[in-house]
């Protein structure tokens, strides 16, 4: 065969030598891409820790579908724990025992969700988005029966892109925050006069003010996550992964404050949070999921937190992208795995569920 290739002209011998050695190539990387694949879908299912004194983490609900990847997570005036699937736009109900129950008529109506909020009467309002491949976002409204009605949309040329967060206030007025846009959209409490509430397309610099401190400069664009009510300041607050800050914007949409910005020149590690779900605690608290690190941070006090590490009092998270406050103070955390969703190949860590964290 040898001599067979040598009395070849010059040119096909090239050929075939290229394909050979793409042959082999291509060989080598799939078989290392393979073993890549089956080391990362080997690890064992991580489980969440504690990580300050006093704290604990145990699993609060898991749900049954392996294509769950539950993005949100809201809390009931009843206690009950509401989530819901980015991959099916199914919704769950969880009990305080624990056991789960799907709201009707959610699996067909919602392709994806990534928002959920709970009215003072016990509906739901759901960010979710339908209608295919030309389909779009909207906020719908659902009772726990499974009845469900269309709340609000954005009716400008863009529409929503990608609606993240939902939050009410205390008059049951409804902010919706979209990432891709940089603003946060209000509806009255029946959804009626929609308008655009507070927008970050502006450099962020100009728009909000750091008490007794230099105001930092941002490199990266703005791109706003996560969204809650803060009744002791009247206030909306507004997570942002990208910039790592923390803003609260009062409702009568005055001068803004930056809470917390991570400043990497005071972090030996340097490692971002990359902030996503926010709530408030009715002892002036904040907690927040840092999704780039798969941990919880507790904010304490009023004063803003300016420029230090954040401190977790929890980790190990399964991408901790949302967190909402049960009655008895303790906080619901929704495991995302989201790396299952941008990595082909990746499976998630089943089974995909919640976690409850008792604060420090």
């Amino acid at each position: 065969m040898i001599r067979q290739l040598q009395s070849l002209p010059r040119g096909p011998r090239m050929l075939i030598f290229f394909l050979m050695f793409g042959g082999i190539f291509l060989a080598l990387a799939g078989g290392t891409v393979l073993l890549i694949l089956l080391s990362v879908n080997s690890v064992p299912r991580q489980t969440a820790q504690a990580l300050a004194e006093g704290a604990a983490v145990a699993e609060y609900a898991t749900l049954a579908d392996n294509d769950a990847y539950p993005s949100t997570v809201a809390v009931g005036p009843d206690g009950t724990v509401y989530t819901a699937s980015y991959r099916t736009g199914t919704v769950w109900a969880v009990d305080a025992d624990g056991a789960t129950r799907e709201i009707p008529n959610s699996r067909e109506r919602f392709e994806s969700v990534t928002g959920l909020a709970v009215r003072p009467d016990g509906d739901l309002l759901a960010i979710a988005f339908t209608g295919g491949d030309n389909g779009s976002w909207a906020v719908w409204r659902a009772t726990p029966a499974g009845e469900i009605s269309l709340f609000g949309t954005v009716d400008d040329a863009q529409g929503f892109v990608s609606p993240f967060d939902i939050a009410l206030d205390n008059t049951g007025a409804v902010y919706v925050v979209d990432r891709s846009r940089a603003d946060v959209w209000r509806w009255d409490a029946d959804g009626g006069n929609p308008e655009l509430w507070w927008s970050l397309l502006t450099a962020p610099q100009s728009i909000v003010r750091l008490p007794d401190e230099p105001v930092p400069t941002f490199a990266a664009r703005p791109a706003p996550t996560g969204l809650a009510f803060d009744p002791i300041h009247n206030a909306m607050l507004v997570t942002d992964p990208d910039l790592n800050t923390i803003v609260r914007v009062p409702l009568s949409r005055g001068a803004s404050e930056l809470l917390y910005y991570y400043d990497p020149t005071l972090d030996s590690q340097a490692f971002p949070p990359g902030f996503d779900g926010i709530a408030m605690l009715t002892d002036n608290q904040i907690v927040v999921t840092a999704l780039d690190q798969k941990g919880l941070v507790l904010f304490r006090g009023g004063a803003p937190y300016v420029g230090s590490p954040p401190s977790y009092i929890a980790g190990n998270f399964r991408g901790p992208s949302d967190v909402a406050v049960l009655p008895d103070g303790r906080v619901v955390v929704a495991n995302f795995d989201s790396l299952a969703l941008a990595q082909p190949g990746v499976s998630p860590q089943l089974p995909f569920g919640l976690d409850v964290v008792t604060l420090p």
